[in-house]
């Protein structure tokens, strides 16, 4: 088991436990005696050192439960260096610790975050794949399983090329007046305890946020938000997620506008 330091508090990884999706970020600094041996294969097929690595888990058996990461989804970790783990997801949390082991043709992948952790077995069939299984939980109590298949390859930045060329040609006049007859609202939150809020327009259910901002607020149609096209007006709005809710409260809808509603 090669264990990183623990004060790496920078260092972001995936987690997926409980239906939370984490994307991951970089940190900085790392090297000396806590560096994983470089990069290679072992006879067994196992690398003996994750870093440089891109694990893709593609899920096919999972605990049952609502709440875990659902069968036929993929989760992605790229091993940059020692404090860099990139991945994707929707939350993000800080990554305490994390260490790889290897055992013959097994690895263990332990990933230690604020809120919860993941403990991945993989089973190598070759050098490039096999099985695995992972035992999430966070430190609410609440735990589950998935497992399936994955495939390791070297970390690459990505790049790509393309030429093409192409002609045309076309004329067009044209000129309208008209007046808008409808506006829009954009629901969206910062609450980072929050998450799966279904939202209610005018008792009827507008979308779901998945996600929360930390900085800046989405606009009418952006992603993360829930955006709901109205009448001109004085609308209601209620939201729940688990035991919390939010309103009945109303707000007023302008023509040609985008109200932004924070929850809170």
């Amino acid at each position: 088991m090669i264990p990183m330091k623990s004060s790496m508090h920078r260092v972001r990884a995936l987690l997926f436990v409980a239906g939370l999706a984490v994307l991951t970020a970089c940190g900085g600094g790392g090297g000396g005696e806590d560096s994983p041996p470089p990069s290679g294969a072992s006879s067994a097929g196992a690398p003996p050192s994750i870093i440089g690595k891109t694990l893709v888990q593609t899920v096919q058996r999972n605990d049952g439960s609502p709440n875990v990461i659902g069968v036929g989804k993929k989760i992605t970790y790229s091993f940059i260096d020692a404090n860099t783990i990139r991945g994707e997801g929707l939350f993000t949390h800080p990554t305490t610790s994390w260490s790889y082991g290897l055992n013959g043709n097994v690895a263990t992948v332990k990933l230690v975050y604020a809120v919860g952790y993941a403990n991945d077995t993989l089973t190598f069939t070759s050098p490039t794949g096999g099985t695995y299984r992972s035992e999430t939980g966070l430190n609410s109590g609440t735990k589950g399983w998935h497992e399936g298949t994955f495939t390791v390859s070297t970390y690459e930045q990505g790049a790509g090329t393309g030429s093409g060329t192409g002609t045309g040609t076309g004329t067009g006049t044209g000129t309208g007046t008209g007046t808008a007859t409808t506006g829009q609202v954009v629901v969206w939150t910062s609450n980072a305890s929050s998450s799966q809020i279904s939202v209610t327009i005018d008792n009827s259910l507008a979308g779901t946020l998945t996600r929360y901002f930390t900085v800046g607020k989405p606009a009418c149609g952006e992603s993360g938000g829930v955006t709901k096209t109205l009448t001109p007006g004085v609308h209601t709005l209620k939201a729940t997620a688990g035991n919390m809710t939010w309103g009945p409260s109303t707000f007023t809808v302008t023509a040609g506008g985008c109200l932004s509603y924070e929850l809170k």
